[in-house]
């Protein structure tokens, strides 16, 4: 087994959200994707709609949908 994968209980890592992608539609055939991406530079959070980008407040990306993709960053 490669050490690189396992949970180590005396060091463990801790990750943070930097990223959310959602899916609107019926299907993944057909509706839209919106990413919530969190900005290294201001540590605020933007939505990404198409050509448009919006600063949000970071809870509305948990009240509008279920996510289809998370993104984490490890901390050091």
């Amino acid at each position: 087994m490669n050490n690189n994968y396992v949970y180590n209980n005396l060091s463990p890592k801790k990750y943070e959200l930097i990223g959310v992608v959602q899916h609107y539609g019926e299907s993944s055939m057909s509706g839209h994707y919106v990413a919530y991406c969190k900005s290294k530079f201001d540590n605020n959070w933007y939505k990404f709609n198409d050509s448009i980008v919006t600063k949000v407040n970071s809870n509305e990306m948990y009240t509008c949908g279920i996510p289809y993709l998370l993104f984490y960053h490890k901390m050091k």
